[in-house]
C-alpha cells in the first residue's frame, strides 16, 4: 500500500509498506541436475530469505536498504533506579530496561567544569544523579545485554563549563573522558555541546580531533576502540560544522524534536514533522520544520550519511488555544504560556491517544480538541514505524531516541509502547564486538 514519495538528497523515497525483495546469485542453484532439484528448490529457499549473504533492495526503486541501522537510546541518569543502598530513585530499574529494542544505550549526563574535571563528584553519598551507583549499576547490565554503552558529557545548561574546557583545558578533558572509559567500562562518549554556537566552532574542531587521536590507541575494557558519537542541534548552520568532523565520528544524531514552539510570526505545528510538504510562514521563503528537510540539509553539506541518524522523541508537545497551522491571538508572556513539553507517559494520561487524527502531507499523529481548544503532537507507534523505515530505506546510520523514561510507565500492560513499536523495527547483532 503506497502512502506517498518523498525525495531524499540522491534517493527517491517511497513510504511503503511493502517487504523488500532480496536479490541473490542462485545460478549456481539452477543448474544443478534433475536430481539434485529438491535440494535446489530448498536452497532457494534458504537464500531467498537470509539477510547474511545477500544485498536488500526496494522493490520500487531498486536502491540498497541499510537493515543494520543503530538504535541509540539515551537515559536520564536521575530516571535510573539502581536499587542500591544509597541510591533507591528513579522510574527505570535497570532490569525494567528493555535491551533488545536497542543497539546502544547513553547514559545522560556527566557535567564538565571548565578546568576538564567533572563539575560534581560521583561518590554515591554525595546523591548527584551521576554517581558510581548508578554507573556500576548500568554498564555491566548493558554489556550482559550485548547493548554498547557510552556516557553523554555537557548538556544544554552545561555550555559555559564545556566551552571553556575546550578552550584551555583540552588535554584534561580528554583525560577526563579516557579515565570514565577505563574506569566504569563504558565503550565510548557523546558530546552534548548544545547548541554550538560559531564563536566555539574552532575549539571544537581542535577538540574533536584530539579526542579521536587518543581514541585511536586507547582500548575499552571490551577491547573495542572506545566510540565517539555527538548529538547537534536542528540549527541552520551546524551541517558545515560537521562536515568537516564527521571522519571522526561513529554517530553523528540530530536533534529533531521541539523544531517548532510559539516563536514570533510562527504558526501551529508538530514537534517532529517527517515532512513538511513544502509549507512556508506567512510572508516568508522558509519553510516548517521536518526531519527530511534536515536530513537533506547535511547530505547536502557533505556529511557522510551513514553517520548521520535522526531523532524518535518519546516526548510531544501541547499547544493551547490554537490548532494545526494556526496563528496566536498575542504574543505569549512569561506567564501566558501556550506551548508545553510533556513526556509521552503523562500525555498518554491525559489524552485519549487512540483517538489520534494523521497528517497525511506530514506523516505525523496529532489530537485536535475543541473544548478547550488544544493541539497535541507526538509520536506513536505509527509514526515511528515511518521513521525507522526512512532511515532504512535512505541509508542513514540509525536512530537516536530522547529518552528512555519519557515513555516508560511501571506496572502498566504496556510499560513502553513506544520502545516496543521502534523494537519491531531493529535488526539486533547477535554479539556485542
Amino acid at each position: 500500500m503506497r502512502l506517498r514519495t518523498q525525495t531524499l538528497k540522491g534517493y527517491q523515497y517511497k513510504l511503503s509498506l511493502k517487504t523488500p525483495s532480496v536479490h541473490c546469485n542462485i545460478n549456481q542453484i539452477l543448474s544443478f541436475n534433475m536430481i539434485h532439484k529438491i535440494l535446489a528448490t530448498f536452497l532457494i529457499l534458504v537464500l531467498s530469505i537470509s539477510l547474511s549473504s545477500c544485498s536488500l533492495f526496494d522493490n520500487n526503486s531498486g536502491e540498497p536498504i541499510n537493515e543494520d541501522i543503530w538504535v541509540n537510546a539515551y537515559l536520564l541518569s536521575w530516571e535510573h533506579n539502581p536499587e542500591t543502598t544509597l541510591i533507591n530513585s528513579g522510574i527505570v530499574r535497570t532490569s525494567e530496561i528493555d535491551w533488545d529494542a536497542m543497539t546502544h544505550l547513553t547514559y545522560f549526563s556527566l557535567d564538565i567544569a571548565g578546568n576538564g574535571l567533572p563539575t560534581l563528584s560521583l561518590d554515591p553519598t554525595l546523591r548527584h544523579n551521576f554517581n558510581s551507583d548508578r554507573l556500576h549499576a548500568i554498564v555491566p547490565a548493558a554489556h550482559a545485554n550485548n547493548t554498547k554503552i557510552l556516557f553523554s558529557v555537557g548538556n544544554g545548561t552545561n555550555y559555559e563549563g564545556f566551552s571553556a574546557a575546550i578552550d584551555t583545558s583540552k588535554s584534561r578533558f580528554i583525560e577526563t573522558i579516557t579515565n570514565l572509559i577505563t574506569e566504569y567500562g563504558f565503550d565510548g562518549v557523546s558530546l552534548n555541546m548544545t547548541p554550538i554556537l560559531p564563536q566555539d566552532y574552532a575549539n571544537y574542531k581542535e577538540f574533536v580531533r584530539q579526542l579521536s587521536n587518543t581514541f585511536d590507541t586507547l582500548r575499552t575494557n571490551q577491547n573495542n576502540k572506545p566510540l565517539l558519537t555527538a548529538v547537534a542541534t536542528n540549527a541552520v548552520g551546524l551541517s558545515s560544522l560537521f562536515k568537516d568532523l564527521h571522519q571522526h565520528f561513529d554517530q553523528i544524531n540530530i536533534l529533531t524534536y521541539e523544531m517548532a514552539r510559539p516563536w514570533r510570526g510562527w504558526l501551529t505545528w508538530h514537534h517532529s514533522a517527517m515532512f513538511n510538504n513544502s509549507l512556508v510562514l506567512e510572508n516568508t521563503t522558509q519553510y516548517l520544520p521536518s526531519v527530511n528537510q534536515k536530513i537533506n540539509e547535511w547530505i547536502d553539506a557533505g556529511v557522510d550519511r551513514s553517520k548521520i541518524g535522526f531523532t524518535i522523541s518519546f516526548y510531544g508537545a501541547v499547544w493551547e488555544n490554537v490548532h494545526l497551522l494556526e496563528k496566536w491571538d498575542t504574543w505569549p508572556t512569561e506567564d501566558q504560556s501556550i506551548y508545553g513539553i510533556l513526556p509521552y507517559s503523562e500525555i498518554s494520561r491525559n489524552f485519549d491517544l487512540t483517538e489520534f487524527e494523521w497528517d497525511e502531507k506530514a506523516q505525523a499523529a496529532y489530537l485536535h480538541q475543541l473544548d478547550p481548544s488544544t493541539f497535541v503532537s507526538f509520536d506513536n507507534e505509527k509514526s515511528i514505524s515511518i521513521k525507522m523505515n526512512y532511515a532504512k530505506r535512505n541509508r542513514l546510520g540509525g536512530i537516536m531516541i530522547w529518552e528512555l523514561s519519557g515513555a516508560f510507565t511501571p506496572n502498566a500492560s504496556l510499560e513502553n509502547p513506544l520502545l516496543d513499536a521502534v523494537k519491531t523495527h531493529i535488526n539486533k547483532p547477535i554479539s556485542l564486538k
